[in-house]
């Protein structure tokens, strides 16, 4: 009896050593498995939030690039993108020329892949005109070469990659001239043909039907014969260009002669150019200076 009850005993005492062995094991699985989804859901969330960062930087941040090509003429274009909005400046500049060229553009617009289109409005040049005029630009990035398709032999067509340099300019603000229409003008000038015919002159320009020309109006007639017989002038002059402007002269309606005046001319610092008759056989040097500017 006694040895039945002592062996009773016993087994309880083993139930219950064998439970709380298991019920602990358990326990302590739960601990880990809540511990270990725990640390998977903080790097899930954390892996997130670098993604997240990683996008917002990439389109928030600014990247410069600058290309150029050299040349008589040397053209420049840097450009500031941000996403996928492109802004910039573009400069041609010719300054070994007589007379310095250069017509500086601000650039907006949109790249998409390796292309980049927008607008291109110039803000500046050598002679006013044209200013605040836009028109379309596309160009294509082929490894360190900016491209503009369809002209990659003209002028700046093929622009190699350089370093941007410290202040380089990624916009540009437009030019302020002294007169609100740089074409529009009135002036009275008088000199002499071939040094001995004096003479006196009035010119109006405006702007020509042709893009960065100016039109020339007015008339001129010699001293010696008074202003009762003023010859009257009508022509046009290039901005810029090799090119002179060619303003006849008409004598009681029929053309007489021709003033070559060369592109780019200031009236407002005179006039230094050549009379031809109508056959261009014959030229006389022509001297003016500004009497005054109306």
């Amino acid at each position: 009896m006694k040895l039945f009850l002592l062996s009773l005993i016993l087994g309880f005492t083993l139930i219950s050593c064998g439970g709380g062995a298991k019920k602990s094991e358990n326990n302590d699985s739960t601990k880990t498995t809540d511990t270990t989804k725990q640390a998977n859901t903080e790097e899930d969330t954390g892996k997130g939030d670098i993604a997240n960062t990683t996008d917002n930087t990439s389109s928030d941040t600014e990247t410069t690039m600058c290309f150029e090509a050299k040349g008589l003429t040397i053209v420049t274009t840097n450009f500031k993108i941000k996403g996928d909005q492109v802004t910039g400046t573009h400069y041609v500049r010719t300054p070994k020329s007589d007379t310095e060229l250069y017509a500086n553009f601000s650039f907006k617009g949109t790249k998409k892949g390796n292309t980049i289109d927008g607008m291109m409005t110039l803000i500046a040049s050598n002679n006013l005109f044209g200013i605040g005029e836009p028109s379309k630009m596309s160009w294509v990035i082929k490894g360190d070469e900016l491209v503009t398709p369809g002209k990659e032999d003209d002028i700046g067509g093929v622009q190699k990659k350089i370093s941007c340099s410290e202040g380089t300019l990624f916009e540009l603000k437009p030019q302020k001239s002294e007169v609100d229409d740089p074409f529009s003008g009135k002036y009275n000038l008088s000199g002499s043909i071939n040094g001995k015919l004096k003479v006196k002159m009035y010119i109006e320009t405006s702007k020509g039907d042709d893009p960065g020309t100016t039109a020339y109006k007015g008339w001129y007639y010699y001293e010696s014969q008074g202003p009762d017989k003023k010859i009257q002038l009508k022509g046009v002059v290039p901005g810029a260009g090799i090119m002179d402007g060619e303003v006849k002269e008409f004598t009681n309606g029929k053309h007489s002669g021709s003033f070559m005046i060369p592109s780019a001319t200031d009236l407002s610092q005179g006039l230094d150019c050549e009379w031809t008759d109508v056959a261009k056989s014959k030229a006389l040097p022509v001297s003016l200076k500004l009497d005054s500017k109306m």
